[in-house]
């Protein structure tokens, strides 16, 4: 998993998919209060680097990650199964 400084730097033929992270089912806002924020946005990287290791994260706060880049469909749609968010395709 690539963290990127600037997003503009990052090919999108490459990774054209991109998905919006967004924590909107009952069980991953539950998991949130259990743990925490900041555990859960880095179970989220954990799972990143050993799921997705070619994925980019495109924006990341001190706690939060905002939008993630894969080059294939079926990583994108994995990551939204297990974590939710909106998938949509840039190129």
């Amino acid at each position: 998993m690539k963290h990127a400084a600037n997003s503009s730097k990052i090919d999108a033929n490459n990774y054209p998919w991109v998905v919006e992270f967004h924590v909107a089912s009952p069980g991953k806002i539950e998991m949130m209060k259990l743990v925490g924020p900041h555990m859960f946005y880095r179970i989220v990287e954990l799972w990143l680097k050993v799921i997705a290791p070619n994925s980019c994260v495109l924006e990341q706060d001190d706690i939060a990650i905002r939008r993630v880049r894969f080059p294939t469909r079926s990583l994108a749609r994995r990551f939204v199964s297990v974590w939710c968010g909106k998938l949509t395709h840039t190129v």
